[in-house]
């Protein structure tokens, strides 16, 4: 029995003896509302570093042999030791939740061990050219009813170039790719690590690396886990980071994201909001962070004791210190906190809650370092302390460190489980060197990409100075504040859509619908100093008065100015 308020993860140890071929687990447990558990198992070697799989509630039984094991789980001799069946009362009932499991060992020769085979890391491209991928989907290995070949031809068919795995908590899909990649697909491995606050993407990691799922906001770990999927040659990419289930929401904090999936599955209400959160972040800053910021946070300093609400759904912003007034607080994606002074206590929303960010400073009249899109947080990774910020550093504390700026880019993944959802609803397009598993990455991480509903659409989005010089998306302008900019964006594929072009002060130009033939071209003129950044929406047309359609496409931004 499982009492309500249990820790997030439970463990029975079980004994393996010398001889056993196969193990075999089965659970049942109360399934009265309110109740779910989650299951997988550690072998020998321990819960630290035993991961043998995970199939959370998708299956209520497995087995693991040499040879094979059901899909969640690493096949592999069982070696003698002491095992350990995990248990995730992902949430429990005031009356708690009864479970029992029934654990059946088989004696016999062991099978022969399999040796994995990857796919590999190049598909023949075109050279630097866009290239179409999702990077978001959900096999049998998980919670996905499709097998891997399934989706390589689902891939195929939506016309993508490549395809990310993103198994709940688990790396066994990493080894049954192989025979899906081929010279028109590259397949990226990764993981979809789910904590009880929210999701994470890890994105094109080196095949067979474990991210461990078990922790939360409060534990300061998002640091360390991003640093060790960037050591694995991945992308940490926080995934639909205002869903509505429960802990889906994002409230880690962002200062070591290196992209944010902003649109996942069919076009929705937590996507405008993501959006606008995100945009938001542009804005204030808090989505373009420095070097440093990468790896870590800087941290509050040792006697803050600021406690930030929730996310407050896009900009969490409105602090209003002392010397606020010419600076600005920061406003995107629950970057900014509602304080109201440099010697109260700040009371602030749930995201900052869970992701730590519970300090205040006695001097907090300089910039405070808020981190943006949901969280907030001003904690720096202990392994590391890099980024950290004590009283003495008050006038340089700005959330981007020193230097050149970084944008968060923002993709896209359709996060397909089983039909009738479709593999490829919506597709992020980068630019890259070639369809190798490190341009694309790459292209991502520098923000030379854009989103779109299907293959049929493709833009183009170039901002032109007077004298010549030109940028694409992610990239910036670096001409003088009064420079005359024309903004151009060529369209394909978009039936009576309409462009949207945003800066940071909002949406200052909407094209008419574009032509019946889905195809147009919109110009708009600007400059540096009536704004910082430019970016580009196609919208459906609108079903509801105001409200804005549904999303076509958008792109990354254009950045303008020195």
């Amino acid at each position: 029995m499982l009492p309500a308020g249990s820790p997030d993860h439970a463990y029975e140890p079980f004994d393996v003896p010398p001889g056993v071929r196969e193990v075999r687990v089965a659970y049942t447990y109360d399934r009265s509302p309110g109740n779910a558990l989650d299951l997988g198992l550690f072998d020998e070697r321990g819960t630290g570093s035993g991961f043998r799989g995970w199939s959370g509630g998708a299956r209520t039984e497995f087995f693991v042999r040499a040879d094979e094991a059901t899909p969640g789980y690493l096949p592999g001799p069982p070696r003698p030791g002491t095992w350990h069946i995990a248990l995730g009362p992902y949430t429990v009932a005031p009356q708690g939740l009864s479970y029992e499991i029934t654990l059946t060992l088989t004696y016999g020769e062991p099978g022969e061990a399999v040796q994995p085979v990857y796919p590999p890391e190049r598909a023949s491209g075109r050279g630097r050219a866009w290239y179409r991928g999702d990077l978001h989907l959900h096999s049998w290995h998980s919670d996905g009813r499709r097998t891997p070949a399934e989706i390589g031809a689902l891939a195929r068919a939506a016309g993508l170039d490549f395809v990310n795995s993103s198994e709940h908590n688990t790396t066994s899909a990493h080894a049954h790719w192989a025979d899906v990649a081929g010279d028109d697909l590259l397949v990226l491995l990764g993981e979809e690590v789910t904590t009880r606050n929210g999701h994470l993407v890890a994105l094109g990691t080196d095949p067979g690396t474990f991210v461990d799922w078990r922790f939360r906001a409060r534990d300061d770990a998002f640091g360390r886990t991003a640093a060790t999927i960037r050591a694995a040659g991945g992308l940490a990419v926080p995934a639909h980071p205002h869903a509505p289930c429960v802990g889906c929401a994002w409230k880690h904090g962002w200062d070591a994201a290196d992209a944010v999936e902003v649109w996942n599955g069919p076009w929705t209400p937590d996507d405008e909001v993501t959006l606008a959160a995100w945009d938001a972040g542009l804005a204030a800053g808090t989505c373009r962070t420095g070097p440093a910021a990468t790896d870590a946070r800087p941290d509050a300093g040792p006697s803050e004791t600021e406690v930030r609400p929730d996310a407050d759904l896009a900009a969490g912003a409105g602090r209003t210190d002392d010397a606020d007034t010419a600076t600005g607080p920061n406003t995107g994606l629950g970057a900014g906190a509602w304080g109201t002074g440099p010697s109260e206590t700040e009371v602030r929303p749930d995201a900052d809650l869970a992701a730590g960010a519970g300090r205040t400073d006695d001097a907090d009249t300089a910039a405070e370092p808020n981190t943006g899109l949901g969280a907030g947080t001003s904690r720096t990774d202990p392994a590391t302390e890099v980024g950290r910020t004590d009283h003495a550093d008050i006038p340089t504390r700005p959330n981007r460190a020193p230097g050149p700026v970084r944008l968060l880019p923002a993709v896209g993944g359709s996060d397909a489980h089983r039909s009738p959802d479709r593999v490829g609803l919506p597709q992020t397009v980068v630019l890259a060197d070639d369809l190798t598993r490190a341009a694309v990455l790459a292209g991502i991480r520098a923000g030379h990409c854009y989103v779109a509903e299907s293959s049929a659409l493709s833009l183009d989005f170039t901002a032109r100075a007077a004298d010549g010089g030109t940028a694409g998306i992610g990239g910036r302008l670096a001409v003088a504040p009064d420079t005359p900019v024309t903004v151009r964006v060529a369209v394909t594929g978009a039936l009576r859509c309409t462009v949207r072009l945003v800066t940071d002060q909002g949406v200052l130009h909407t094209s008419p619908p574009l032509p019946v033939t889905g195809s147009g071209v919109v110009e708009w003129r600007t400059t540096p100093a009536r704004a910082t950044y430019v970016r580009a929406e196609v919208r459906h047309e609108a079903a509801l008065g105001p409200l804005p359609g549904v999303m076509a496409a958008f792109t990354n931004p254009v950045f303008l100015g020195p």
